[in-house]
């Protein structure tokens, strides 16, 4: 058992008794300023006299502590100064040249105390935000820190320490939940077996050497600038113990609180390998050693918290800690181990090359299905993220329709089987239900799909052993599932999986039973037995189960590919079929990385620049639109604020069906003269409620533009070429744009370009209910839904300009159906009420912006359209990118590149805006936002 002594109480020793202790035994004298601490009491001082403006920190050491320990902290101090581009501690004598001094607390009980350097830089805990190239940098300092302990030697080092990860079943059973909280009690359970399976059978084979022990984030040091670790404090802990328990502990802390906890811990332990390699052991303990290193801090803070309530540091890590126990709980281990191999430049699942070498190599196998390639060719199925064939954010999937569509196109094309590809990313599973335990959305397929009719058979392509089946009756389930176990040549282990079986047609098997090649296995089920699917089979080979005893992933994340195409290779390797000489190929190109992609990685790499990178345009790199959606090639999904032509969303169904009926009729452009433009000015008139005179069609915003300046000069304004007043912005109201020689007031000119038409609240325009009217209004793109298109509406002060039409140029008969469906959504007026709602509640979230932030100028809501205004362009070019980075698309504008557009479709709701506005807040409350900021 672990001695209850070794968790000691704070030294009772008042600031004004420090401060004596350290001028009569240091000759110091200086401002104290507490630190927290777990054993010990700390205290910054800033120094005065002569050497005002510097620090030193002044240790006072609980009770228990002895001289043999500091002496070899001492020494460890001195051994890291080898150490370049690190910063650490380094001990100040005494007055008489001693290391350290003993006194006598208030309490009577005697303490041993020093002085040390203080090391410059901020608690990586104070980090905002944390990516991948910090945490990277973490895990170099830590092996670099190993490397250097690693032949240490001091007596002090082999003693008992309740931190100790080789005494953690001790530790946890001395210091055991009470008997009530039985959830918590039972996450620790969990973990303590964890340990045992995957530590304890492997202790012999980690290293050990002195260690850390405690690289938690607040003792880890961070440069000001550089955004990467300098320095580790408190060497308090360190101890004899495993290697690799000092990476498995800044894991464990770094993890907490973040999104994404198996991307940074497979950045640390990436970082720690490139400079201290790792052994494949080792690698395969770090995961269930940061869990019981979280489980001994919830574990012993509620201890001392009950020996000492008045200290608030001890339980500072405690909330946090439960929830990534909770959160990691969900992790199959296998799964953290195969990652970090990953990241190590390992194959990430031992054996799985093997695997597929050894089925590459095997002669032949039997067929799936029913069906001969060489008569009728399989057709190749695009069913990935831009495929046409796929419906998505509109309605919601109709199984009968998709059904009669995709075997119609299986027919027409001549063959009697389908094939969905392996390694496709597919917007099929744009849904919550496909986020999966490392907190990233699950779009990459790992399976081939064959598309035959219901009650097609299924055969077995090579013989096994049945190790399980079961029924998912779920929507987006499998239906009845089989898996059967199969070995290599060597006798390595490996899985195929047969899902949307009709659960009934498996009921002569038995787990356990033998399988022979070429055996019928079960039939394909129709939609209502099989998950809610067309009829198919889902065919995947496994390379490990992870775990999961009667089922597996059929779809994984882009962010950890290479993972789960690890575990799952290529299904052709058994199936042999082949697309070579047809447009889809079997197995799509990969996708190549887009800076917008919301990973760690990526807000590292703008937040770790002291510059900004440019944001890229809104939507470059997006295959894909639905609603207010807009999507990349594998499948992420982004708000999409900065699309402003796109009013009622992204392929609005009436928008769409228009268009393509148009098309289907009348394709080449149209003078101003002919009956659909005539028709749509009348339209968009009406619509605009009689304010404007005249209202021209042209073919896009840049010639309503030159149109604009026409009319502008007519009347005898001289306008600077080309024209192009500020987006969403009246010019001339309270200043000219130009004066004529007669004195006229300015025109008021918008251009509309950006606030579209109806996200202005609950009326058209929003200056109505003002004393000024628009002289003329610019409309681009958004007056068809994003079709090209514009228009000039001109009110009666510039009515009698001239005969206007010749400047009118030819338009799609395309976008003017477009456009007039667009305008007969809006007439409806349903718009207006939820664009005012939803603008309030942006205002609200938006609101104390202006007084929290310096460098925000101002914000301005209409409708839901939502302008900020940043003193530079640096922080407007900043927060644009890092609102790409989590998912939401903005624009910036105006000459200066000061101003944020956030214009989001009439579709967006209330998760949308609230989205934003936090998202928004959180950045701007980030480091390298701050960095250079100047105030007003």
């Amino acid at each position: 058992m672990m001695p209850a002594e070794t968790l000691v109480t704070l030294p009772v020793i008042g600031r004004e008794r420090a401060e004596k202790i350290l001028e009569d035994r240091w000759g110091l004298r200086g401002t104290l300023v507490p630190l927290d601490g777990e054993r010990d009491l700390n205290f910054r001082v800033r120094l005065s006299g002569q050497r005002k403006g510097h620090s030193l920190v002044f240790k006072i050491c609980n009770a228990a502590e002895d001289a043999a320990m500091l002496e070899c902290q001492e020494q460890v101090l001195s051994a890291m100064e080898a150490l370049d581009g690190l910063s650490f501690s380094r001990v100040i004598p005494t007055i008489d040249g001693e290391t350290r001094a003993a006194i006598r607390a208030d309490d009577g009980r005697r303490h041993l105390c020093r002085v040390v350097d203080w090391v410059d830089g901020r608690p990586l805990s104070g980090v905002n935000p944390r990516g991948a190239v910090l945490h990277r940098s973490l895990g170099r300092c830590v092996a670099r820190v190993g490397r250097v302990l690693r032949d240490f030697r001091h007596p002090a080092l082999e003693r008992p320490l309740p931190w100790d990860l080789c005494r953690a079943l001790e530790v946890l059973e001395e210091y055991r939940l009470p008997d009530a909280d039985t959830d918590r009690a039972g996450l620790i359970a969990g973990f303590s077996g964890l340990y045992r399976e995957r530590v304890l059978a492997v202790s012999d084979r980690l290293r050990r050497g002195a260690i850390h022990n405690d690289a938690n984030d607040n003792n880890v040091l961070v440069g000001q600038t550089a955004g990467t670790v300098c320095g580790l404090i408190d060497f308090g802990d360190i101890l004899y113990g495993w290697l690799v328990a000092d990476v498995a502990i800044a894991c464990a802390y770094a993890m907490l609180d973040s999104d994404h906890p198996l991307d940074v811990a497979a950045d640390i332990v990436s970082g720690y390998h490139e400079v201290f390699p790792l052994s494949p052991e080792e690698i395969g303990v770090v995961f269930p050693l940061a869990c019981m290193r979280l489980c001994l801090c919830v574990c012993i803070s509620i201890h001392q918290q009950i020996m000492e309530p008045g200290n608030a540091y001890l339980g500072i890590s405690e909330e946090p800690a439960w929830r990534m126990l909770d959160t990691l709980s969900g992790v199959p281990p296998d799964f953290a181990t195969h990652l970090f191999r990953d990241r190590c430049g390992l194959e990430p699942v031992p054996g799985s090359a093997e695997v597929a070498d050894w089925l590459s190599r095997r002669k032949g196998f039997s067929p799936l299905v029913d069906a001969e390639p060489s008569v009728r060719p399989p057709l190749i199925l695009d069913l990935g993220v831009a495929s046409p064939e796929v419906g998505v954010g509109w309605v919601p999937q109709d199984t009968d329709c998709i059904t009669r569509n995709l075997f119609r196109t299986i027919g027409e094309e001549g063959a009697d089987t389908g094939i969905g590809r392996y390694a496709e990313y597919r917007l099929v599973y744009d849904s919550d239900d496909f986020v999966d335990f490392s907190g990233h959305r699950r779009t990459l397929h790992l399976g081939l799909d064959v598309f035959q009719p219901a009650g097609s058979p299924v055969y077995a392509p090579l013989a096994g052993t049945v190790h399980s089946m079961a029924d998912y009756p779920a929507k987006f389930d499998y239906g009845g599932i089989l898996i059967l176990r199969h070995e290599t040549g060597t006798g390595h282990a490996f899985y195929t999986l047969y899902g949307h079986l009709d659960p009934d047609s498996l009921l002569h098997l038995t787990p356990g039973d033998p399988v022979g090649e070429g055996r019928q296995l079960g039939r394909m089920g129709d939609s209502t037995r099989n998950g809610d699917w067309p009829p198919h089979v889902h065919f995947e080979i496994i390379t490990d189960l992870l775990g999961y005893g009667n089922t597996f992933l059929g779809v994984g994340s882009h962010a950890h590919r290479d993972v789960w195409l690890s575990l799952c290779p290529d299904p052709n390797l058994i199936l042999r079929l082949t697309s070579e000489g047809q447009a889809t190929p079997l197995v799509p190109p990969p996708v190549n990385e887009h800076p917008s992609g919301n990973t760690e990685s990526g807000q590292s790499r703008a937040a770790g620049k002291g510059g900004t990178a440019a944001a890229p345009f809104p939507g470059s790199g997006m295959v894909r639109g639905a609603a207010q959606y807009l999507y990349d090639a594998t499948g992420r999904r982004f708000l999409d604020g900065g699309s402003p032509d796109v009013i009622l969303g992204h392929c609005h169904p009436a928008v769409t069906r228009a268009a393509q009926e148009r098309m289907t009729v009348l394709q080449g452009p149209v003078p101003g003269s002919h009956a659909l433009v005539r028709e749509l000015s009348e339209a968009l008139g009406e619509l605009a409620g009689g304010l404007f005179s005249r209202v021209l069609i042209t073919d896009g915003l840049v010639h309503a533009r030159e149109l604009a300046a026409e009319i502008l000069s007519l009347n005898g304004y001289q306008v600077e070429r080309p024209f192009q007043p500020e987006p969403g912005i009246i010019v001339g109201e309270g200043q000219d744009i130009s004066q004529d020689t007669a004195g006229d007031p300015s025109a008021l000119v918008v251009d509309e370009s950006i606030c579209a038409l109806g996200r202005l609240g609950d009326r058209w325009w929003g200056f109505e209910g003002g004393d000024r009217k628009p002289d003329l209004i610019l409309l681009g793109n958004v007056l068809a839904n994003g079709c090209p298109l514009g228009a000039v509406l001109v009110n009666n002060r510039f009515a009698d300009s001239g005969n206007l039409e010749h400047w009118s140029r030819a338009v799609s008969p395309v976008s003017c159906a477009a456009a007039a469906a667009t305008l007969a959504e809006l007439s409806s007026g349903a718009h207006f009420g939820h664009a005012y709602e939803m603008g309030r509640r942006l205002e609200c979230g938006l609101t104390g912006l202006t007084d929290d932030h310096a460098a925000v100028k101002g914000i301005m809501v209409r409708g839901f359209c939502c302008l900020i205004e940043f003193y530079s362009d640096r922080h407007a070019r900043y927060s644009a990118l890092r609102l790409q980075q989590n998912g939401i698309l903005v624009r910036v504008s105006d000459r200066k590149g000061s101003r944020l557009w956030f214009a989001p479709p009439l579709v967006a709701g209330e998760r949308d805006m609230d989205r934003f506005a936090i998202t928004l807040k959180n950045i701007l409350g980030e480091d390298a936002f701050h960095r250079d900021v100047q105030h007003p």
